[in-house]
């Protein structure tokens, strides 16, 4: 088979630069999405004592922070490498990102609102009030939509900041942004698991603007020295604390650092558009529901079936977020 017709190539570069191609972006943000999704079903298993193995183990602890952080560290590479491409202004941003983002979860919340609504109506015989605040928030009705939420602050300080013109301040701005909603959430209350991952957002909006000084602070050995003392120094932290916050402070500094280095030292090839990375938004808002489902009918899913659940129903979501009169009409005339 020729080299130009595989499915995968991966050869070492000296391009100098952090390179990302999508489709390879997309693959591992469908992994991400599939890490998360072992990560609540491991949970579930442990919780329920329903198995105790090493692979459930190791997912419930560390899968699906470390997903969400390279998800974020790959969604701040992929919108500055668009709005580098192509500027978006407010109403484009929100038709073409923001929309596609929340019409997804309204969808899943319309299913899970009504199912909740028809369940009391079968066992009181009397329909209940519609609470429109909760069918229409991202994370009042599902806790774990509070990833989405967080992408939603995220998406809007990227907006406002790409409206700069002065591409210095605009730059800075962009990365200021979401270190703001980390203290923002932090204020809040927010867990620090859930914090560690959100400055990434903000990591790969550098990775995209300053690809070649990535790739000569990523190849110091310098660099690899720090890491290493951070790394030993988190670990003494754990020790003291018995808190598997730094777990995740470490997984996240070694994953980036890994795939920074990675990226700057090897050229990437999908001959193929990635399945998962066509269904990963997907993944994620329909896992927990299919947790919750199984177990409300006291049957919980192998790992197996479970698993091709969430991918089919996925792409079931995708097919219905593909019908859209709003965006396929302002796509048509505006050509986003």
């Amino acid at each position: 088979m020729a080299s130009n017709d595989r499915l995968l190539s991966v050869k070492k570069t000296n391009r100098g630069g952090v390179k990302l191609p999508y489709e390879f972006t997309q693959l591992l943000k469908g992994l991400c999405c599939v890490m998360i999704a072992l990560h609540h079903y491991s949970q579930y298993m442990i919780a329920e004592g329903l198995s105790n193995n090493l692979f459930y183990q190791f997912f419930s602890t560390q899968g699906g922070y470390a997903g969400v952080a390279m998800f974020f560290f790959l969604s701040g590479y992929g919108l500055m490498e668009s709005e580098t491409k192509r500027h978006l202004n407010i109403w484009q941003f929100v038709v073409k990102r923001f929309w596609k983002i929340y019409k997804a979860v309204l969808i899943i919340n319309v299913l899970h609102y009504g199912s909740i609504l028809c369940w009391e109506y079968f066992n009181t015989g009397i329909w209940p009030a519609i609470d429109w605040n909760l069918l229409l928030s991202v994370a009042k009705l599902d806790y774990h939509f509070w990833f989405v939420n967080t992408l939603f602050y995220l998406y809007i300080g990227f907006v406002i900041s790409t409206q700069i013109t002065k591409v210095k301040v605009r730059n800075i701005v962009s990365i200021a942004s979401s270190l703001i909603v980390f203290l923002y959430l932090w204020l809040r209350g927010e867990p620090s698991n859930h914090l560690f991952s959100i400055p990434l957002f903000a990591i790969g909006i550098c990775a995209s603007l300053y690809k070649e000084r990535c790739a000569i602070i990523i190849n110091s050995a310098w660099t690899w020295i720090v890491i290493g003392i951070c790394t030993m120094a988190i670990c003494y932290l754990l020790y003291i604390t018995h808190n598997a916050g730094p777990i995740h402070l470490i997984a996240n500094i070694l994953m980036i650092a890994g795939l920074l280095w990675f990226a700057t030292g090897y050229e990437v090839k999908l001959g193929f558009k990635s399945f998962l990375g066509y269904v990963s938004f997907p993944i994620y808002l329909v896992h927990w529901k299919v947790i919750l489902l199984s177990s409300s009918l006291g049957y919980i899913a192998p790992l197996w079936l479970y698993l091709l659940l969430i991918i089919y129903l996925a792409w079931l979501l995708q097919k219905t977020l593909e019908i859209s009169l709003i965006r396929n009409y302002y796509v048509k005339n505006n050509r986003i």
